[in-house]
């Protein structure tokens, strides 16, 4: 499993060289923080093999073209290789992320099904066997890939433009199997690929977009590629806002903030939170708390001080609008991130 140490590490670094840039009386900073995987691996699963249990698409289903003026008409695309390129993108992202020690893959299907709309779970001594193979104590398996396709063609009137278009749905169902504790847990993702051609000659804007057997498989590979964020802790870009003003209260902690001295901004804003007049003033200081807080890593008590900024909120009379959503949406954040946070240390193996 990743060093989680490693990985706090690269948060704090993040935030710390963020750049920060002004919005009224506000200013705001981007640091990145790390997301929980929608699945959480026992920590004892450091090897994994990915195995296709899936069944090939029909050619004549799901693709369709409609151009301008025209009826919607079904087409044939051949997609015998979606599956193969999905799990071959998948492998790659979560052999780069270095979560797992080992990931194996085995790209050919053993489904031999004829229905590709209805998944099937693998059949228990497959699983054992690939598990066997390769050593590995979990295993991922893609029961199913479906794309719903729609190249078309419409007419810009504001621009005087043909746009052509080509959008790709794609729907997969996967399961992840742990052999050795019998569990298995299954889900179903949509994600949506969408290319786009614009000129002034009707031809030429259809001809701008990619073959399309090549951009299914393109679709495919970008599908696989989202899905290593499923499967493994990830890391999400957020915004972050500090109130600021020419209140001493206030710029004597943003002072300490624009060198990223996180410590000194903490000691002002607590010393003037003590001596502070006004509950605006008191909601804004804790609020900036809160963010301070929540960058060096101490989510609970950034959580701690983003409710007391509610609560002095509440009872202010002088909050304006923008002020008010600020406070409380990031409040609703950090609850959410508290109970990312003790996901996320589940995945890295720290409970």
């Amino acid at each position: 499993m990743i060093n989680s140490s490693s990985l706090f590490y690269r948060f704090t670094l993040s935030a710390a060289v963020a750049l920060l840039s002004s919005c009224s009386s506000m200013l705001f900073t981007s640091i990145d923080i790390l997301r929980p995987a929608k699945v959480t691996f026992p920590t004892e699963v450091t090897n994994v093999v990915l195995i296709n249990n899936s069944v090939v698409q029909s050619p004549d289903y799901g693709h369709t073209t409609q151009e301008l003026n025209q009826r919607e008409r079904a087409v044939n695309v051949p997609t015998d290789s979606l599956s193969i390129y999905a799990l071959a993108s998948l492998a790659e992202g979560l052999v780069e992320k270095e979560f797992f020690s080992s990931v194996s893959l085995e790209p050919n299907s053993i489904n031999t099904g004829t229905y590709f709309s209805v998944p099937t779970p693998p059949e228990r001594e497959k699983i054992e066997a690939a598990a066997t193979r390769n050593r590995a104590e979990g295993v991922i398996s893609l029961n199913r890939i479906l794309v719903n396709d729609k190249q078309g063609l419409v007419f810009d009137q504001e621009y005087n433009l043909f746009v052509g278009y080509l959008e790709a749905i794609y729907e997969t169902q996967w399961s992840i199997h742990f052999p050795l504790k019998n569990q298995i847990y299954t889900y179903t993702v949509k994600d949506t690929v969408y290319w786009e051609s614009e000129s002034y000659s009707r031809q030429r804007a259809m001809q701008g977009l990619p073959d399309r057997k090549s951009a299914l498989i393109d679709g495919a590979l970008i599908t696989g590629e989202k899905s290593v964020n499923r499967f493994i802790p990830w890391w999400d870009k957020v915004d972050r806002y500090f109130f600021t003003s020419s209140r001493k209260a206030l710029k004597a902690g943003m002072d300490s903030v624009y060198y990223k001295n996180w410590k000194g901004a903490i000691a002002t804003w607590e010393q003037s939170l003590q001596t502070a007049s006004g509950t605006m003033v008191r909601a804004q200081l804790s609020h900036n708390l809160a963010v301070v807080y929540e960058i060096t890593g101490d989510i609970r008590q950034a959580k701690a001080y983003s409710d007391q900024s509610v609560e002095y909120l509440l009872s202010s009379f002088s909050a304006n609008y923008d002020h008010l959503m600020t406070i409380a949406n990031y409040n609703e954040e950090l609850e959410i991130r508290l109970r990312e946070v003790d996901k996320v240390n589940l995945q890295l193996g720290e409970k």
